[in-house]
């Protein structure tokens, strides 16, 4: 694909990405979407998979679903019926069939706590992978996330985060740690040749996707750096606004175990049941330190997780 065609490429996948996220109650039609952009859905369809990885369709099914599984761990007291409802889905036996053929099993059977991408129905490269090596592949040296919940504790601070915008470059299987390099080698050399690269800013990783219930085919991690109001996209790097948020925030300082039990003691411990729920955009990991000289293997980091208090909505 030329440079010029995958720069509109990009675009309108990019458009289409957040007209889904925006509202993930609502099944947004592949031709709404394919208007924004001034596209025909055959055409937005086939740019989808190529950039995205996955058709359209499945993408707008699997965000409805990972938002109705965000809502479960959330809210342990609403009932399965609830929990389609405020999900979108015109009946629960919709939800529970979405569910069940996801995962394995039917809604009502889930603990709510259980990571669901270690189903052996719904994951089984990343099952096979732990169950013979122990870890999730190359970089990892333990899984992601066990059925039990991380046993260290973490300090939490919650902040308010202002309005940014960023440039974004999607990594592919970023626990690979030579892509992950070449990622921030290529976003640092796009910040450069813009003038944008500063010394009082920080790259960052994003993601819109679950750790516990996105699957490892289709989840997808991003490197990000704030820049000015009226920088532009180009190339394979898009930009775009991070809404304010309140966030949870822990500082960790270590390899890929140590930043694994600080995000699992955030959305395992910290959060459902309690005060704070996961509120709207992606989690950030904000990185203090260039980890290329060490391999990839240090990280001194925040894990941020926009979130907003439970009793704002419990009681709708």
């Amino acid at each position: 694909m030329r440079q010029s065609t995958r720069e509109r490429a990009l675009a309108a996948v990019e458009r289409a990405r957040i007209a889904v996220r925006r509202d993930p109650k609502r099944l947004v039609s592949l031709e709404e979407a394919a208007a924004q952009s001034a596209l025909s859905p055959i055409r937005l369809h086939q740019l989808f998979a190529h950039v995205q990885g996955e058709t359209f369709g499945a993408f707008v099914r699997r965000i409805r679903l990972e938002y109705a599984c965000g809502l479960m761990r959330a809210h342990t007291e609403w009932t399965c019926t609830r929990i389609a409802h405020e999900a979108g889905y015109s009946e629960s036996s919709d939800f529970t069939r979405s569910f069940k053929r996801a995962f394995g099993l039917p809604p009502s059977r889930w603990d709510r706590s259980t990571p669901l991408n270690l189903g052996r129905q719904f994951d089984k490269n990343r099952q096979v992978a732990v169950a013979e090596t122990g870890t999730l592949g190359p970089g990892c040296d333990t899984p992601a996330f066990l059925p039990t919940p991380t046993a260290r504790e973490w300090k939490v601070r919650i902040e308010r985060l202002e309005q940014r915008r960023v440039a974004v470059l999607m990594v592919r299987d970023a626990t690979e740690p030579e892509r992950l390099k070449r990622g921030f080698d290529s976003l640092e050399k796009w910040l450069v040749d813009r003038g944008q690269l500063r010394d009082e800013r920080t790259m960052m990783g994003l993601s819109y996707d679950s750790n516990y219930e996105t699957p490892a085919a289709e989840y997808r991690y991003e490197l990000a750096y704030e820049v000015d109001a009226g920088t532009q996209a180009s190339g394979d790097v898009v930009v775009r606004t991070l809404p304010a948020t309140e966030a949870a925030i822990v500082s960790c300082r270590g390899g890929y175990e140590a930043f694994v039990s600080a995000w699992d003691y955030l959305g395992r411990v910290f959060m459902p049941p309690g005060e704070w729920v996961p509120g709207d955009g992606p989690a950030v990991e904000r990185y203090y330190n260039d980890p290329r000289p060490r391999g990839m293997a240090y990280w001194d980091m925040d894990c941020i997780q926009p979130v907003r208090r439970a009793s704002d909505i419990e009681n709708r």
